[in-house]
């Protein structure tokens, strides 16, 4: 079950999830600022446009859709993602296939009212959907971790600080695929003023995701299980993985995006951002990777 298609569908699921999450609280922060002007501290949510949200929902979905086919393409059956939506269990499996449904859902409805300028929708419905999508949103991206922890036999895996780890680091591959939306809408002075919002956002995202990971492998060497553990550990350190570990996630993923969002906000230019975006979709990738190759080797 763990091929190179699960490790794609755990990197795209959250990603997209976390790029749900991440646009619809800046939606719902655009809402709460137009209502009450007042709130100094969300006057940049004034600049995000309906054309942004269209974009960046429409992309989030595109990403979700993708990384579904994955899990599909792994199962060898797509028949089977088909039959656990129909008959309804209470498993993670089937937990996890519902709540990245509702999010594709919430998110294609989300991006349809903002590209056809949906004006008819009572606030209360909008508002009752945009919470529906955070959640949704959040249970697809804590999935995603406890996919792998359902595995408990493998001790790597059994480990309940993996869903935490996962949920920051999609909010954090999330951020960087908002960024790129804001690229691609945005030019000038809004750009940059957005940019400067977003590198904080950032940087917020990646200091929790170093955090957990920090936790997460602070609880695997001192588990039940701490010798197998402590061995698989190891692994991401000195093994076959430690390239992609040490380069792929802590460099790309961790330390270079963190040391450009504070670089920006010192100097402000546009391009260090560009320039974040796909260190930390490596990053967000190779993370997957070696969690999966280390714990299955």
């Amino acid at each position: 079950m763990f091929g190179q298609m699960v490790i794609w569908y755990l990197f795209l699921g959250g990603a997209g999830a976390g790029m749900v999450a991440i646009m619809t609280l800046f939606d719902l922060l655009s809402q709460l600022y137009a209502a009450n002007p007042k709130r100094v501290c969300l006057q940049w949510t004034r600049l995000l446009t309906r054309r942004f949200f269209s974009l960046g929902y429409s992309f989030s979905v595109f990403v979700l859709v993708l990384g579904a086919f994955c899990l599909m393409v792994d199962l060898g059956r797509p028949e089977r993602f088909y039959y656990v939506l129909t008959h309804p269990a209470v498993s993670v499996l089937a937990f996890g296939s519902y709540v990245l449904g509702a999010t594709i859902v919430c998110a294609a409805v989300l991006g349809a009212i903002s590209f056809f300028k949906v004006r008819k929708i009572p606030l209360w419905a909008l508002r009752l959907l945009e919470v529906l999508a955070v959640a949704v949103s959040s249970g697809t991206m804590v999935y995603t971790g406890l996919l792998l922890v359902e595995i408990s036999f493998i001790p790597l895996w059994n480990n309940p600080l993996l869903p935490v780890l996962f949920t920051f680091s999609a909010l954090s591959v999330g951020m960087a695929l908002v960024i790129a939306c804001l690229f691609v809408t945005f030019q000038g002075i809004q750009r940059t003023e957005l940019m400067r919002k977003a590198s904080l956002f950032d940087g917020v995202f990646i200091v929790l995701e170093a955090i957990s990971l920090g936790a997460y492998i602070a609880v695997a060497m001192f588990s039940i299980e701490s010798a197998a553990a402590s061995a698989a550990i190891s692994e991401f350190f000195t093994g076959i993985n430690a390239a992609e570990f040490w380069i792929g996630f802590v460099v790309c993923g961790l330390a270079a995006p963190l040391v450009l969002d504070a670089v920006y906000a010192k100097i402000n230019h546009t391009a260090l951002m560009a320039t974040v975006v796909p260190l930390v979709l490596i990053g967000g990738f190779y993370l997957r990777y070696c969690l999966v190759n280390v714990g299955v080797a």
